[in-house]
């Protein structure tokens, strides 16, 4: 009889400490993996010797880092180990140095262009002009299936594409109202010219105020329209993976 009494509550405890422990596992794994998820966007983050590259968004999806370069100043040697996306704030006249051969490019402001991967080399602003943009890591993904933007109302150009992204220049002006659309893929917009938006939602309206080289996110979302409410242009890149 005490045989039988005592393995129910044998049992009984068994449980509680395999819970306890799995409470006790769970916010370790939990911090592991999160551990985990920054070293993979530290290692996504694109380092230069000489110059700032201070990184302004971040997600799941997308690493955008803010590059300013002084004019006569060098980036130092360095490599990029994954396609990577520039949006260009402030042009500049670029000395690229490779391979003992320099190359001489000049970018405006609003050139969307891809940095492929590539060996050491180097870089400088041999213009009067300082040259600030945006660099966008993207990350490794399979399936998004993101297509071009449309709006009913405002255009949009396609300004750069290839296999993994697309890049669209959308442009407002006061009191244009996009038309109702709909998201179906994350998106990232670099804002070139800021301004108020205001959007519309289920029977809600929500302005927000952008700064020239803002950078946001936009997630899959259900129909809605935005505005410029603002007494200026508002132009940004709209970047969608595929």
């Amino acid at each position: 009889m005490k045989c039988g009494l005592v393995s129910p509550i044998l049992a009984v405890l068994v449980v509680g400490f395999a819970a306890c422990a799995q409470e006790r596992e769970q916010p370790a794994m939990e911090e592991e993996a999160a551990g985990a998820e920054m070293e993979a966007a530290a290692a996504a983050r694109q380092v230069y010797p000489n110059m700032p590259a201070d990184v302004v968004f971040e997600n799941e999806r997308f690493l955008a880092q803010r590059l300013s370069s002084e004019p006569g100043q060098w980036a130092g040697e360095h490599s990029h180990t994954g396609g990577q996306l520039v949006v260009v704030l402030e042009g500049a006249t670029q000395t690229r140095r490779e391979g003992g051969e320099e190359k001489v490019v000049t970018r405006e402001a609003g050139d969307v262009f891809w940095v492929e991967p590539t060996e050491a080399h180097d870089h400088s602003v041999t213009g009067e002009t300082p040259f600030t943009r945006i660099l966008v890591t993207i990350a490794e993904a399979e399936d998004i299936g993101g297509v071009a933007q449309t709006y009913p109302d405002i255009p949009v150009e396609v300004v750069f594409e290839n296999e993994r992204v697309v890049a669209q220049r959308i442009s407002s002006e006061p009191g244009q109202w996009a038309g109702e659309h709909s998201h179906t893929a994350s998106q990232l917009v670099v804002v070139l010219m800021g301004g108020t938006l205001t959007y519309r939602e289920g029977g809600m309206e929500t302005p927000v105020t952008y700064a020239d080289g803002d950078v946001f996110s936009i997630e899959p979302t259900e129909a809605h329209d935005h505005s410029v409410t603002s007494d200026s242009q508002f132009v940004g890149i709209l970047i969608t993976v595929k």
